[in-house]
C-alpha cells in the first residue's frame, strides 16, 4: 500500500506536522535528530493520508529477441513432451533447453544482479593509490565553513521538481514540496547539524541505480550508463551546497576558462560557437590551410574519478577545513544498488567516482579536470567529460606539437586514474584546400580515425 497523494488533505497534515517536529527542534545529535524527522514524517502521513494499492509496471525487457523466445518456446515444447513420455531422454532433452534460455538472465532479480555486477567494474579498484597533491593552494582566500538559513531552505523546496524520483530513504518530493513552510524550520535545523558535523546520514550515502541505454545493442549489459537516484533531502543540501561551492570556484577563477559543462552562463551552444569561430578564423587566414582537431572520449570517466586525488585538488583552489571534509564524507563511503523491475541487487562499494544523478557530481568532475589546460600548448575546449585539441597545421612540426600534446593528456590520465577510449577518440581534417591532409595521430599506440566535419559535430553535440 502506498500514500493516495492525490486525495492526500495537505491543510491537516500540515497542521499535523508542524506541531510534531517542535520535538525534532530540540535534538541536537544528528543521527538522532534524522531518525526522528523521518519517524515524524512518516507517521503524520501514516494518520492523514489515504493509502492506494501498488500497481508494478510492466517493463520489456530488450534482450528478450526472438531468438532467444524460440528457446523458450522449444523448452516449454520439450517440457510438455518430457510430460507425457515420462522418460529419461525427454527429461534430459528439457533439462538442456532450459539451461540453454536461463543463459539469458529474464528474471528482474537476476538482472539486476547482473547490471550491479557490470556497474561495479566501473570503478577503480580499492588498492588503487592515488594520494593527496602536495600542492600550494592557489589563493589565500578558503571556503571552509557553511550554514543554512530557513529562508534558503525555504527557496530550495520552491525550485524542487515534485515529481523528482523518490530516493531510498522513501520521502518523496511531493510531500516535501506541499509541506515546504511546515518543514523548513526542522530540516534547516538537520542541515546546519549535519554541516557541522562534516557528516552525512547512512541512507543519503546509497544510491538506487537505474540502467539507462546508450545507443548500440540493448541486449549488452555493458552499454547501459548507471544513473543513480538518492534521497531528495539529501539533493535539498548538496544544491545549497553546490550553490556556494560554485560561487566561490568563479569568483576565484578556479576553472578554466574553457570549461563550458555545467556551468551558468555557458552550454553546449556556446562552446560550440566559440569553436567554430576559431575553426572559422583560421581557415579564413589561410584559405589552403589545415586544421587538426581531436575528439577525446574517457571511459567510464565520471565512475572512475579517485576520492583522494579529487580532495586535493579541491584543498588546492582554497576548499579547506569543514568544507573540506564535508565533501570528503559525501564522496567516500558510499554504497549503490541496481533497481529493475521491480526487483533490487545487493548493495555494493562504491569505490572511486562522482556520483552521476547527483547534483554536485559534475562541479566536482570539473574540478577534477580543470587542470588539463596547464598541460597542453594547444588550444583546447572542455564540455565536462567531453575534450577536443586542435590547432592550425601548417607543416610536419604542427603535427608533431599536436601529437605531443595527446602524449601529455595520456600521461595525466595514467597520473590521475582515468583511461582514454582510443575506439571512440577520432581525428578531423577541417580545409578548403582540395587535398585533405591526414597524417597518423595516436593514443596508446592506437592509431585514431578521421572523420567527417558532420560526423564530428554531431559526435560534439
Amino acid at each position: 500500500m502506498l500514500p493516495n497523494w492525490h486525495r492526500a488533505p495537505w491543510p491537516t497534515l500540515n497542521d499535523r506536522l508542524a506541531e510534531e517536529m517542535q520535538a525534532v527542534l530540540q535534538i541536537n545529535n544528528l543521527n538522532d535528530a534524522w531518525t526522528a524527522w523521518k519517524t515524524t514524517l512518516v507517521g503524520c502521513v501514516s494518520e492523514c493520508v489515504p493509502s492506494r494499492k501498488s500497481r508494478p509496471k510492466r517493463r520489456l525487457l530488450p534482450w528478450l529477441d526472438k531468438k532467444l523466445k524460440k528457446m523458450i518456446k522449444i523448452k516449454d515444447e520439450l517440457f510438455a513432451k518430457w510430460q507425457v513420455e515420462k522418460t529419461l531422454e525427454s527429461r534430459n532433452l528439457f533439462e538442456t533447453a532450459r539451461r540453454a534460455s536461463q543463459g539469458a538472465a529474464s528474471e528482474p532479480a537476476a538482472v539486476a544482479s547482473k547490471f550491479q555486477e557490470s556497474f561495479k567494474h566501473n570503478f577503480s579498484p580499492p588498492e588503487a593509490d592515488y594520494p593527496f597533491l602536495r600542492r600550494a593552494p592557489s589563493q589565500e582566500e578558503k571556503l571552509s565553513e557553511r550554514r543554512i538559513t530557513e529562508s534558503e531552505v525555504d527557496n530550495l523546496l520552491h525550485v524542487l521538481d515534485a515529481k523528482s524520483a523518490t530516493g531510498p530513504d522513501g520521502v518523496p518530493a511531493v510531500l516535501l514540496k506541499r509541506c515546504a513552510k511546515t518543514l523548513c524550520p526542522s530540516l534547516a535545523h538537520i542541515f546546519n547539524l549535519l554541516l557541522r558535523a562534516c557528516d552525512l546520514p547512512a541512507d543519503w550515502k546509497c544510491a538506487a541505480v537505474t540502467p539507462i541505454p546508450k545507443d548500440g545493442d540493448k541486449s549488452d549489459l555493458r552499454n547501459y550508463r548507471p544513473i543513480s537516484v538518492t534521497s531528495v533531502v539529501g539533493m535539498l543540501l548538496e544544491n545549497h551546497v553546490r550553490n556556494q561551492l560554485a560561487g566561490f570556484l568563479e569568483t576565484n577563477i578556479a576553472l578554466p576558462d574553457n570549461q563550458h559543462g555545467f556551468r551558468e552562463r555557458r552550454s553546449c551552444t556556446t562552446m560550440l560557437l566559440r569553436t567554430l569561430d576559431s575553426w572559422t578564423a583560421a581557415i579564413d587566414k589561410n584559405s589552403g590551410g589545415h586544421v587538426h582537431a581531436i575528439f577525446l572520449d574517457w571511459a567510464k570517466a565520471f565512475d572512475k574519478v579517485p576520492h583522494q586525488r579529487l580532495l586535493s585538488k579541491l584543498q588546492h583552489h582554497g576548499i579547506d577545513g569543514a568544507a573540506l571534509e564535508w565533501l570528503k564524507n559525501f564522496l567516500v563511503g558510499r554504497s549503490q544498488f541496481v533497481r529493475f523491475g521491480g526487483a533490487r541487487s545487493e548493495p555494493c562499494v562504491v569505490s572511486s567516482g562522482v556520483v552521476q544523478g547527483s547534483v554536485l557530481g559534475p562541479l566536482l568532475f570539473n574540478v577534477y579536470v580543470s587542470d588539463i589546460p596547464a598541460v597542453v600548448k594547444t588550444n583546447l575546449v572542455q564540455f565536462a567529460d567531453d575534450c577536443t585539441i586542435f590547432r592550425e597545421v601548417t607543416s610536419q612540426d604542427d603535427v608533431d606539437e599536436l601529437q605531443e600534446d595527446l602524449a601529455l593528456i595520456d600521461i595525466w590520465c595514467v597520473n590521475n586514474g582515468m583511461q582514454l577510449n582510443a575506439k571512440k577518440c577520432v581525428a578531423m581534417d577541417l580545409s578548403r584546400a582540395r587535398q585533405p591532409w591526414l597524417p597518423q595521430y595516436m593514443i596508446g599506440g592506437a592509431v585514431l580515425e578521421y572523420v567527417s566535419e558532420r560526423s564530428a559535430s554531431l559526435a560534439c553535440i
